[in-house]
């Protein structure tokens, strides 16, 4: 008596088989072949409701993505069977690899290809940063480039975890040899995470955002820059637009405005 195959377990299957493009007759015929084991191309023929010549062009099919047991890649073969479930892992594994590599390499280079994109003819600029060296010489290039204050927006206990402390604070110092101020508007889990202390060190005023939900994210304001973090990639996002940067410093000030000390 031919094996019955779970929907239940039969979904999984499907999908696998989708992921490695597989055409539904070539799915069905995948699934069949697995449940019923070796039969005869009439039989399976008569199985699928597919005609003998659209059946061997969906073999056919099958073979190229590698499912097809050896034996029965010979037409006149005698019975059809296909490779089994572990293959399909196999291939699944290869394909998830090969994407990895192809996700590696493109995420390498976006910083040059966003400096390469154009945005229209004006003067926006918008740049990329991706991976921890460029994530730091963002930071560096922040506080030589600063000419007023500085302004901080976000989780800086997220920003400086990214970092390392001992990094922030020797850029921090820079800072103060230029006597750039600092601004900050944090989240509640940041009181904890600088004392009093070592604001006034870092001659950094501090307010904090109660009232809003928590986020790893953050942003600087400086010069006619605005840089968005993301710290968990680590990711930064530089935009250069005068524009741009004082729609930034207004909802800073309507936020710092708003903000407990």
């Amino acid at each position: 008596m031919a094996k019955q195959t779970n929907p239940t377990i039969a979904e999984p299957i499907y999908a696998a088989l989708k992921e490695l493009d597989l055409t539904e007759n070539e799915q069905r015929l995948y699934v069949t072949s697995l449940n019923r084991g070796p039969l005869s191309i009439s039989r399976l023929a008569e199985q699928l409701a597919i005609s003998r010549p659209n059946l061997y062009k969906i073999i056919d099919g099958l073979a190229s993505k590698g499912l097809v047991d050896p034996q029965s890649r010979i037409r006149y073969t005698k019975n059809f069977s296909v490779e089994p479930p572990t293959v399909i892992s196999d291939l699944l594994k290869t394909k998830r690899d090969n994407q990895s590599k192809i996700d590696h390499a493109f995420i390498e280079q976006l910083p040059q290809y966003m400096n390469n994109f154009k945005q229209g003819e004006g003067p926006l600029k918008v740049k990329v940063l991706v991976g921890r060296k460029d994530f730091e010489r963002m930071y560096i290039q922040m506080y030589e480039e600063a000419q007023d204050d500085i302004r901080f927006c976000g989780s800086l206990k997220e920003f400086t975890q990214a970092f390392g402390k001992e990094f922030v604070v020797m850029n921090v110092q820079k800072r103060l040899e230029r006597n750039v101020k600092g601004l900050a508007l944090l989240l509640p889990s940041d009181r904890d995470y600088y004392t009093a202390e070592e604001h006034r060190a870092h001659q950094r005023e501090v307010r904090y955002l109660d009232s809003l939900t928590e986020f790893t994210a953050s942003f600087h304001v400086f010069s006619n820059k605005v840089v968005f973090y993301q710290p968990k990639v680590p990711m930064a996002v530089l935009v250069e637009d005068e524009y741009i940067v004082a729609m930034m410093k207004s909802l800073y000030e309507g936020l710092w405005s708003r903000a407990n000390p």
